[in-house]
């Protein structure tokens, strides 16, 4: 088995990645619900690999996964492709949600996630308007 969850992935332009499948779930749904078509991944090497040759504009991803995590993760897209807005997650201390900004995140949220303000900032990156920003609960 793959670590992606979403079947209809090609044409989607929003990639989340987290290793918490029900976080996951939630927020795909969230976005599915809002008109906004994702690729859901749990494994973050099989996300960059899918971002890596899919035209993605943002991905959504948490901050501490198994494997590669958004340390890694956010520095790997932003070498391979930097047009691509990162939104990074933490469920910990906010400080790694500024971290992440540093590294190219054009924002940092705390879980639980606020939605509105979730869908506010992947509308910005997709009409091109992303600003850095943090959100935190």
């Amino acid at each position: 088995m793959d670590g992606s969850i979403t079947q209809e992935r090609d044409f989607a332009s929003v990639v989340v990645i987290d290793d918490d499948c029900d976080s996951l779930d939630f927020l795909t749904t969230l976005l599915e619900r809002r008109g906004i078509r994702c690729a859901a991944f749990w494994q973050s090497q099989e996300a960059l690999d899918y971002i890596r040759e899919h035209p993605v504009l943002v991905v959504i991803t948490d901050i501490f996964m198994p494997e590669i995590d958004g340390v890694q993760l956010i520095s790997v897209i932003k070498e391979c492709r930097p047009e691509v807005s990162v939104i990074a997650l933490s469920g910990y201390n906010q400080s790694y949600l500024r971290c992440m900004q540093v590294l190219g995140a054009i924002a940092g949220m705390s879980k639980p996630v606020d939605s509105d303000a979730l869908v506010a900032a992947i509308d910005r990156c997709l009409t091109s308007g992303a600003a850095v920003e943090t959100y935190e609960n």
